[in-house]
């Protein structure tokens, strides 16, 4: 029986913690100013000249290989 006790204490915890942070995120929202958004802009773009490509998933696993050890 305590330990039913315990774990519905545990559960209780997780949803009161669970709703200070939904309430804290929907408080407090966070927007980039203008100068945030100028060095995000010039950092993408020094990228874009050096030939960096983001790559997406199906490029990282065509290239990949599952070996294990062997691929090294």
């Amino acid at each position: 029986m305590e330990g039913l006790i315990a774990f519905a204490a545990l559960a209780v915890a997780a949803l009161v913690g669970w709703a200070i942070a939904e309430g804290k995120s929907k408080a407090f929202t966070y927007t980039k100013n203008q100068e945030e958004q100028d060095v995000e802009d010039k950092l993408a773009q020094q990228l874009k000249q050096n030939g960096y490509t983001e790559l997406g998933i199906h490029d990282i696993l065509k290239n990949s290989t599952f070996r294990g050890f062997s691929a090294v």
